[in-house]
């Protein structure tokens, strides 16, 4: 055997064993014969020191394989005429520097004189009809640029200009200025839950000293909070400015929250009805929110009025057991109930404040914001995870309402239950203990629609689960308490509109309708009965 055909079968081996490890991706539709093997070699040798600084990472032997699998995948060119089909995966700047360095080595080896001239003729191989099949890769091939064969001695130097002209035009990164952003810090949930730790929540915008926003401020009196050097508001718990600044935060984080799924719902699910016109048209009209912080009165009670544009109230009162203070608006869930009282009120200041089911649906609203509150935090949805695997009919922090009050209040956990079996002829005819009706019903549905998106959505990831069903299940229930067609409804209405609104979102199909018929039926509520359950609110 010839030793051209030996180094032939040892470049052929080589290609056989070969795999991406430069990421390097080749248009080789056919590998046949070497012209030039020992060229070849040659330029392998010369370029080997050159890119061993530039990929030092990679091991001599893989790194001198790679080459002779790119040498020899296109050895049946012109090796001047290969330079547009070269392209590393994501990443031009190594694509350039195999380029400047194979330029370099090939001219020096074409000058005349050259010491290391080939020692074989050169000769046309003989063409046949069989190909070799390239190398499987993971990266699939694409050609930037298709040079017709009298410009094949264009330099390499002007195809690199030329990539880099494009990719600037195509993909490069475009430098943005990000908006002004401002850290809270506030409790995960209350002063015992989650033994009390604290969480940094980050503010999409610039919160002004008080601490104020657009959407709600601080209206205590002779209370203005500065922010530190970074625009931040970050206090330890045992200050007086961390009792403000934890009632700002997650007042303000749960009125955009509210403003991010408005504008989803409009962007993604293309909602054009006159109804939520309208109620957009209100929401952009909303003031800024005050919020009071009562020291120096103890009422067991926490509330949102709506004189005067909207106020929030929150008050402090002493443990039946352990006579120590408990103020309201340390707890998580109670700012952001009494939050979604406030936006509620914007979206449909036209509810009933008479019938009982219309009561009942707003403290329901109330507590369903403060649970998608929890799923809209990244680290109480770490937290989540860690707790139930994933399994949310586990009791956990996320299924409890206002724990802290509760046990001070002399219950014996929480406030409210998420996970519950309560029906409709369970509860006391009173709007909070009728709302956990509604509320249970909606939760049980939700867990549901989880484990169903759970098998047909296999490559999410826990968390990425979580988000979208807490996104979907706000922009689902936001949208059913807007554009009920009444201003008393009833949970059998809401119930009803929100199938249909599954039925028009192709993103939201797999809430099925017999999910929600069935979410309901457990808690002896006929979503298609006629019979009008609302009754008037007793005087």
């Amino acid at each position: 055997m010839s030793q051209e055909k030996h180094e032939c079968q040892e470049i052929f081996h080589i290609l056989e064993k070969l795999s991406d490890n430069l990421n390097i991706e080749l248009d080789c539709q056919s590998v046949r014969r070497l012209r030039q093997p020992k060229l070849y070699l040659r330029i392998v040798r010369r370029l080997f020191p050159e890119l061993k600084r530039n990929f030092g990472d990679v091991s001599d032997e893989e790194l001198i394989q790679e080459l002779v699998d790119f040498v020899g995948k296109n050895s049946d060119r012109n090796l001047r005429n290969i330079r547009g089909e070269l392209i590393v995966d994501g990443d031009i700047n190594t694509t350039l520097k195999f380029f400047r360095v194979l330029d370099k080595v090939a001219s020096g080896l074409s000058r005349k004189g050259d010491d290391e001239k080939p020692r074989f003729k050169k000769e046309e191989p003989k063409r046949s009809n069989k190909s070799i099949s390239p190398s499987k890769t993971k990266y699939y091939s694409r050609t930037v640029l298709d040079f017709p064969q009298e410009e094949a001695e264009l330099s390499i130097m002007k195809t690199i200009r030329h990539q880099k002209e494009i990719s600037r035009q195509k993909g490069s990164p475009i430098k943005v200025k990000l908006p002004d952003r401002t850290a809270i810090s506030v409790l995960k949930q209350d002063g015992r839950t989650l033994e009390g730790t604290t969480l940094t929540m980050t503010l999409p915008y610039l919160v002004e000293d008080g601490p104020r926003d657009r959407n709600c401020h601080i209206a205590s009196p002779a209370v203005n909070i500065k922010r530190d050097k970074n625009n931040n508001f970050v206090h330890d718990a045992n200050t007086d400015e961390f009792h403000y600044c934890h009632a700002f935060g997650i007042c303000s984080s749960t009125l955009n929250m509210v403003d991010r799924d408005l504008l989803y719902l409009v962007d993604v699910h293309k909602v054009r009805s006159p109804r939520f016109e309208d109620a957009l048209e209100l929401w952009k009209k909303r003031k800024s929110l005050p919020i009071f912080l009562h020291h120096h009165k103890q009422v067991r009670s926490a509330s949102y009025t709506n004189t005067n544009d909207g106020e929030l109230h929150f008050y402090h009162f002493k443990d039946n057991m352990t006579f120590k203070k408990v103020y309201t608006w340390l707890s998580f869930d109670i700012i952001a109930h009494e939050t979604g009282h406030a936006a509620l009120d914007k979206l449909r200041p036209d509810l009933s404040q008479d019938h009982i089911e219309t009561l009942a649906l707003e403290e329901s609203w109330g507590d369903l914001i403060a649970l998608f509150m929890i799923l809209d935090q990244q680290d109480l949805r770490s937290d989540l995870i860690k707790a139930t695997k994933g399994d949310l009919q586990v009791k956990c922090f996320l299924t409890e309402f206002a724990e802290e009050y509760g046990l001070a209040s002399g219950k014996k956990s929480s406030l409210r239950t998420y996970h519950h079996k309560k029906t409709y002829y369970d509860v006391l005819e009173e709007e909070h203990s009728l709302s956990e009706v509604f509320t249970g019903a909606f939760y049980s549905l939700m867990v549901a629609a989880l484990e169903s998106l759970r098998v047909k959505k296999t490559y999410l990831a826990e968390d990425e689960l979580l988000i979208k069903v807490g996104r979907d299940f706000r922009c689902l229930l936001l949208r059913a308490f807007i554009e009920v067609p009444t201003s008393s409804p009833s949970f059998a209405q809401v119930a009803r509109k929100m199938v249909k609104i599954v039925e028009e979102v192709p993103d939201l199909q797999y809430i099925e309708e017999r999910l929600i018929f069935n979410a309901f039926k457990e808690r002896e509520i006929d979503i298609y009965s006629k019979c009008d359950t609302n009754k008037k609110k007793r005087a």
